[in-house]
């Protein structure tokens, strides 16, 4: 019907001015975001902080403007989505492939990934109570969560466990052809899995992406 489709051109414009507020916010703090899992960040907390500090600036805001508070939570969602896969890319681009578990080097990146997954956390708890009858944004940690979870995995069948998170997560801000390009390079900094573990695992991992096969096979 007529008003089924208005209804979903409200939905499309709302979505669409979301995300570009959302891409301003990332690119506000992408200077400070360049520094994650450098040593800057690896030896010590201020760089996350930073990133959140500005971005709690813009929610201010936002929440003052926009006056429909289900478009006040919709914007702060894809922002946190948009921060989400700055830190997943910062990640691939700066940090070196390691053994994770039980190494000096892997120990110290958890915990600022540890680190960082808490203050997205309060950040999100403080945002919940600005909202008007909003749900939980504490699923919007899931990123963190993810990303902590794949690199502490051993074995192919601990990464398994999480390809769906993976993808749920950063499906949201790129294409399936992208999140295949990512959780490869994850498995590039992994070294305490095989080069034939780790081409087997992205096979699966492909065989979740029905976009992706689609592409492959036209």
């Amino acid at each position: 019907t007529s008003v089924a489709r208005v209804h979903a051109l409200n939905a499309s414009i709302v979505e669409t001015a979301c995300d570009l507020v959302a891409r301003l916010v990332v690119h506000t703090v992408s200077e400070i975001g360049a520094k994650l899992f450098t040593p800057a960040h690896t030896k010590q907390h201020r760089v996350m902080d930073e990133v959140l500090a500005t971005c709690a600036d813009f929610f201010s805001d936002l929440v003052h403007w926009i006056k429909t508070p289900d478009h006040k939570e919709a914007c702060i969602r894809q922002c946190i989505r948009r921060v989400g896969l700055m830190y997943l890319s910062s990640l691939l681009k700066n940090q070196r492939p390691i053994k994770w578990p039980r190494t000096k080097e892997g120990t110290l990146v958890i915990s600022r990934v540890d680190h960082d997954r808490e203050a997205v956390r309060k950040l999100l708890g403080k945002l919940e109570s600005k909202l008007e009858d909003a749900q939980s944004l504490q699923d919007e940690l899931q990123p963190w969560n993810v990303v902590r979870h794949l690199l502490l995995a051993t074995d192919t069948e601990g990464l398994a466990v999480w390809y769906s998170e993976f993808i749920a997560c950063f499906e949201k801000t790129q294409d399936h052809v992208s999140l295949a390009q990512d959780f490869k390079g994850l498995l590039a900094l992994k070294k305490e899995i095989s080069r034939a573990d780790k081409a087997a695992a992205l096979r699966e991992f492909k065989s979740f992406l029905p976009g992706l096969l689609a592409r492959e096979s036209a």
